[in-house]
């Protein structure tokens, strides 16, 4: 597992655009399991006016896909650090 120390030395992002929290699986050059923790402090949510669904909540799209490709990056980068 990797924390977001190690995250932060391998990824060039920081916040709020670093979007990978910890590392809890990787399978080299196979497949990654990344974790994000989401609360109501994401600067997403910064101008939300009070009073709106749940619903209104949901993640940004845009968001998610920028965690991935993070998380693809990770994938690729520890792995050509294990063979290296």
């Amino acid at each position: 597992m990797r924390e977001y120390a190690d995250i932060r030395a391998v990824l060039p992002h920081r916040h709020p655009v670093l979007l990978v929290d910890r590392v809890v699986e990787l399978k080299e050059f196979a497949s990654i399991v990344t974790l994000k923790a989401v609360s109501g402090s994401e600067p997403c949510y910064a101008q939300m006016d009070e009073g709106l669904p749940a619903s209104a909540y949901a993640y940004p799209g845009s968001l998610l896909l920028e965690s991935f490709g993070q998380s693809g990056a990770l994938l690729w980068l520890e792995s050509l650090r294990s063979r290296g």
